[in-house]
């Protein structure tokens, strides 16, 4: 503190802040490109993860809606493929 308090003396001492240093902007390297890709990757698989579980919902609910009695076994549900 007494050598702040002689620079203050002496006239030498600041009492305003400095400026930020502001860095230079920087090309894109190799890795900024690759580090957006698997951000664009992420929200992507993040995407069709959502689709596939609306899909799987839809399914289990037309599933889960599909009448039972008409599982019976006749010979009008049956279904006859021929290997000509």
């Amino acid at each position: 503190m007494g050598r702040i308090e002689a620079l203050k003396a002496t006239g030498r001492w600041s009492f305003r802040q400095q400026a930020r240093f502001v860095a230079p902007e920087r090309s894109k390297s190799h890795w900024d490109h690759l580090l957006e890709e698997a951000l664009w990757l992420q929200v992507d698989f993040r995407q069709e993860k959502r689709w596939k579980m609306a899909c799987a919902y839809e399914l289990a609910r037309s599933a889960a809606s599909f009448p039972r009695h008409s599982l019976r076994p006749t010979t009008e549900n049956h279904i006859f493929v021929s290997y000509d």
